[in-house]
């Protein structure tokens, strides 16, 4: 019993440890996001390239693609403009390929396409710590 009671609460100790180790790392990143948005402006991608460290670290700023709100969509659609751009199997589904040759021909499906498509904000992710490549290198290398 002593043993799996040891184990148990060594379990306890390091997972307390890694919730507040990942708090800390969270901060710190909020610190690092902080920062960017001084040095390099408002959600702009940031690299500090540390010379004594050798190490990168950033925020790399992502876009993901623009989507169709394909309900609405749909719903907005005449009957031959449904038949222009998609296929019917259980239910419609919009075929892009389709689509695309149906809004060159319909302005006004163009503009339903518009009005329902949802563009997603830029989103900040995490680069680095990690160590500089041979570029980043011969780039410390070049301004010291």
């Amino acid at each position: 019993m002593s043993r799996q009671h040891d184990l148990l609460t060594r379990l306890v100790k390091l997972t307390e440890e890694a919730t507040r180790t990942k708090a800390q790392i969270d901060q710190t990143w909020t610190d690092v996001f902080i920062m960017a948005d001084e040095v390099a402006g408002v959600n702009e991608p940031y690299r500090f390239l540390d010379g004594q460290e050798r190490m990168v670290m950033g925020r790399i700023m992502a876009q993901p693609a623009a989507r169709l709100d394909e309900t609405p969509f749909l719903t907005s659609l005449t009957s031959s403009q449904k038949r222009a751009c998609t296929r019917k199997t259980t239910v419609y589904v919009i075929v892009p390929e389709l689509l695309e040759i149906a809004v060159a021909k319909d302005p006004d499906l163009k503009a339903k396409v518009a009005q329902n498509m949802t563009v997603p904000e830029r989103t900040a992710r995490r680069h680095g710590p990690r160590p500089a490549n041979k570029e980043e290198l011969a780039e410390l290398d070049a301004a010291l």
